[in-house]
């Protein structure tokens, strides 16, 4: 069994030498076969760093593409490499860059998605009872982040109490039923694919883990992007209701892109 770790990244050359580090010597320490996808559309030396760890460390490969993916978009394009390579009882799953998610907890992750037979994926959770922050989470991300889990549990009937963790594994499987139904290519890409998930039958299960929360260095600006992701959501349910057929594609392409150039 071989586990792919996909990590999208925009712009981290803060961040990004640490997180591979972290969890190369935890992969290693406990002789866990893997191979970390880096998907970057980065203009800073985030590149050069990957590369240069690429060449220490046989594990470690970029993917760097000249157009914005969005995070959505970064790790479908992780998944795809990763389904070319992996077989059927591998492990492919994602994580953030700024190591707020330690390894240690991913691999806890692992471990109970390799335990649990009946489950395809398992996702981390700050909000489950026994997940933990560690660190100041400002008090409007955390009202932003329940108002959105609330419009998600009723949109989807996804009754999770954090989708937005960044930290998911899931079963190659499961991915290769999963990903042709990905659209969605910006922050709302958790919601396509657990819903998806849900509309194939699939079992995910969410374990609390212990957060590291991170603000300094942080691209998420509240005031823009948490609307454009309640907007992009509620676009994304649209597209999988009747009412689908009620708006025109350019209209609905019209109204995703201006969203998004807030």
């Amino acid at each position: 069994m071989k586990v792919y770790l996909i990590i999208p990244a925009y712009n981290e050359q803060a961040r990004i030498i640490n997180t591979l580090k972290f969890y190369e010597d935890v992969f290693r320490k406990n002789a866990i076969k893997h191979s970390i996808i880096v998907v970057s559309e980065s203009t800073d030396k985030t590149n050069s760093i990957v590369k240069d760890i690429k060449r220490r460390h046989g594990d470690v490969s970029l993917i760097y593409s000249r157009r914005r993916l969005g995070k959505g978009g970064a790790i479908t394009k992780g998944f795809q490499h990763a389904i070319s390579e992996s077989s059927s009882n591998d492990i492919i799953g994602f994580v953030d860059a700024d190591n707020a998610v330690y390894a240690s907890e991913f691999l806890r992750m692992v471990n109970r998605l390799k335990a649990g037979k009946e489950i395809a994926g398992v996702i981390a959770s700050r909000y489950a009872r026994g997940g933990k922050i560690i660190g100041y989470l400002p008090f409007s991300r955390y009202i932003s982040s329940r108002l959105y889990n609330l419009m998600i549990r009723m949109l989807f009937g996804i009754n999770y109490e954090d989708t937005q963790c960044g930290a998911k594994v899931f079963r190659s499987d499961a991915i290769r039923k999963i990903l042709p139904t990905l659209s969605v290519v910006d922050m709302s890409f958790d919601i396509n694919l657990l819903y998806s998930a849900k509309t194939l039958g699939l079992k995910v299960e969410e374990i609390p883990i212990t957060y590291h929360q991170v603000n300094e260095g942080t691209k998420l600006v509240l005031h823009k992007q948490v609307p454009q992701m309640f907007i992009a959501t509620l676009g994304f349910r649209i597209s999988r209701s009747r009412l689908n057929r009620l708006f025109p594609s350019k209209f609905k392409g019209y109204i995703y892109n201006a969203v998004r150039k807030w």
